[in-house]
């Protein structure tokens, strides 16, 4: 069995994410691994990102849309790992990357010695799944290490 020292956990907030940082803590602490957190955060296509708007609050009350998604997904970032134990928030490294989620996982997975990506997946099936895709399953099918996903207990289990 190949030694896991570092481990990759793609997030999107959701309960699914929750469920794969769990697994991803409960193997970093039996492996002695490192957890990278990563979220990738994007302006929808149909918005320009270089589009000013208006930031109630601010010092500089106009900001370029890729600067307000940028400082939410920051601030998602903060709220959902705080809910982790302080021992587990000790492992982690934060990254937080702008562009297409399954670009970027594929691309560190190839470029960055990860030996293990956890990640949820929703289980979307149906019409959507084939319409839209899934996140987890590109990255299964090219990431350059092993793939874990996960699912998110069904509420009442």
């Amino acid at each position: 069995m190949r030694k896991i020292s570092s481990i990759l956990v793609p997030i999107d907030f959701s309960d699914s994410s929750r469920a794969a940082i769990e697994q991803a803590v409960f193997f970093a602490e039996r492996f002695e691994a490192r957890l990278e957190v990563l979220h990738v955060w994007d302006v929808p296509a149909y918005v320009r990102p270089d589009l000013v708007v208006w930031v109630e609050g601010s010092d500089e009350h106009r900001k370029p849309m890729t600067d307000v998604a940028e400082a939410r997904a920051e601030e998602e970032m903060d709220a959902f790992l705080r809910k982790l134990p302080l021992e587990a928030r000790r492992r982690i490294t934060e990254r937080l990357v702008g562009g297409d989620p399954v670009e970027v996982i594929l691309r560190l997975t190839r470029d960055e010695p990860f030996d293990l990506v956890v990640m949820g997946t929703r289980g979307r099936g149906g019409l959507s799944h084939l319409l839209l895709g899934s996140v987890a399953e590109r990255v299964v099918r090219g990431a350059g290490c092993p793939v874990l996903t996960v699912r998110a207990p069904r509420s009442g289990s």
